[in-house]
């Protein structure tokens, strides 16, 4: 699971005649809604068979299943209400060859139809992306060979590929603020084709290359999708062929490509930005394997300045960073050495320190104070931490 607003994994679609039940299910593409008051998740079964999409309130009343089974999570739409899925459910339910795109509202009172076909079987998992416009009104799917662009009430679905070159193999990083174009992030294993960012403009079908990265390795670090657009990109670029160390994290200008660097060594997916962009959190990883990491935790605040200051010094590597809504707290994952979670951590921009209970993994904020947990990264089980009453269980 991408913890905050990201996903846990891509599933193959595999007929299932038993109906899945949360007390079996796994949970993964598990998202929050932007309030946080629901998790929007794919659910399948331990072997990873008959996915479906379900919607799971944080105040634990249980849960509403929006879909039937062969359906995928991708999204949701800016203002909380879609949950755009991948559908491959045929005629009398069974799987089709094809894939359709679909939106649900969270509500459950309508089922829309966006663009039918719209891949051959499913996206492999590290090229399928998705995003939707800004304002709602249109959508941008990768499954890692072409690239479709539809109107969300799907009145022109559209399948593009770019006049200049081809995007075989980009991801779909957002659109930006102006919702005129949408960003495209080369994928890290085409070391030898460049590290590039594009531009994509589906009105003219034109494409310009934003920013080319000098390094082997280019990891997407902005894993909350801006509901506004993306005026300032995050990304860790890294020269060295070793796994995730040494890397690099920078902040990119969409409109002109101009880059700051931040962070060197950056914790990988220790970062996150705020809606607004105006408040960043990220995190410095010191030492090795050998002697043991430590994670200096840091807080940019560009209406203050630019002023950029160490919340905390913590024990083994971060791996996740939240932000509250309100900009005032972090939600804080760390793993060790062995790569096994540790417990997590709610830091304050004063520097206090609030120690999670063990055996629970962070995935985001439910409200100002109160943060969901999960199990596990297959989650099987999800959990409210309350300041006040404590940590208790929300799922199943």
């Amino acid at each position: 699971m991408t913890m905050g607003s990201g996903t846990l994994a891509v599933i193959p679609f595999v007929y299932q005649k038993a109906r899945l039940s949360p007390r079996s299910a796994v949970l993964s593409t598990a998202m929050l809604t932007p309030r946080g008051e629901a998790l929007v998740a794919t659910a399948t079964t331990a072997e990873l068979t008959s996915p479906q999409v379900w919607l799971i309130p944080t105040d634990g009343t249980g849960m509403t299943r929006l879909t039937g089974r062969l359906t995928m999570l991708l999204g949701l739409s800016p203002d909380g209400k879609w949950a755009a899925y991948l559908s491959q459910r045929g005629p009398l339910g069974l799987r089709s060859d094809q894939a359709d795109l679909r939106a649900v509202r969270l509500d459950g009172s309508e089922d829309r139809l966006i663009a039918t076909s719209v891949t051959e079987g499913l996206p492999q998992p590290h090229a399928a992306s998705f995003s939707f416009s800004p304002d709602g009104s249109r959508v941008a799917l990768s499954d890692g060979t072409k690239l479709l662009v539809a109107t969300f009430d799907g009145s022109l679905p559209r399948i593009l590929e770019p006049v200049s070159t081809t995007v075989s193999g980009y991801r779909v990083a957002g659109w930006n603020s102006e919702g005129s174009e949408i960003l495209l992030m080369s994928p890290p294993w085409l070391a030898d084709e460049g590290r590039d960012i594009l531009g994509f403009d589906p009105g003219t079908r034109q494409l310009r290359t934003i920013h080319t990265a000098d390094g082997l390795y280019m990891y997407e670090a902005g894993w909350s999708r801006q509901p506004e657009g993306i005026r300032r990109h995050l990304m860790m670029v890294k020269a060295e062929h070793s796994a995730r160390d040494g890397l690099s994290l920078m902040l990119m200008d969409v409109a002109s490509g101009e880059t700051e660097e931040i962070a060197q060594p950056a914790c990988y997916g220790g970062v996150d930005l705020s809606e607004d962009e105006r408040l960043l959190a990220y995190a410095v990883c010191r030492g090795d394997k050998n002697a043991g990491y430590t994670s200096e935790v840091r807080l940019w605040d560009e209406a203050a300045a630019g002023s950029d200051h160490i919340l905390a010094v913590l024990p083994d590597k971060v791996t996740m960073l939240s932000l509250s809504p309100q900009g005032d707290q972090v939600l804080v994952g760390r793993h060790d050495t062995a790569g096994d979670p540790l417990p997590s951590v709610i830091l304050t921009r004063t520097g206090s320190v609030r120690d999670l209970d063990p055996g629970w993994i962070p995935v985001g904020w439910s409200g100002r104070n109160r943060v969901v947990l999960a199990d596990g990264y297959a989650a099987q089980r999800l959990a409210l931490a309350d300041p006040d009453t404590g940590i208790r269980i929300i799922y199943p």
